[in-house]
């Protein structure tokens, strides 16, 4: 599973997307891709929804920026499944995306 990487912003006010990471054994995260952290006080992660694994995907393979991806996650507007099937060939079609 790819989440999202947050870091603090130059100011230490909020805390902002610096990267994707990749899950793996246990609770770890391994960065992926270029990573921007302004400030080490906090490192963070965060899961998104299946929907925007494509963009974490294409940020992890040089294809978005760290401003684009930004970007995108502001702009994503999440509908939730109209039933079990439609969830399912959601989760299928992510799934193909993905390999």
């Amino acid at each position: 599973e790819l989440v999202l990487l947050l870091g603090n912003n130059a100011e230490n006010t909020s805390l902002i997307p610096v990267g994707v990471g990749q899950a793996i054994t246990g609770h770890r995260i391994q960065s992926v891709g270029r990573t921007h952290y302004q400030r080490l006080d906090t490192i963070a992660y965060a899961r998104v929804v299946p929907d925007l694994w494509p963009e974490l995907n294409a940020y992890k393979k040089g294809e978005l920026d760290i401003d684009q991806l930004t970007l995108k996650l502001q702009v994503f507007n999440y509908l939730p499944p109209a039933s079990e099937a439609e969830a399912i060939e959601r989760a299928n079609a992510i799934m193909e995306q993905m390999q």
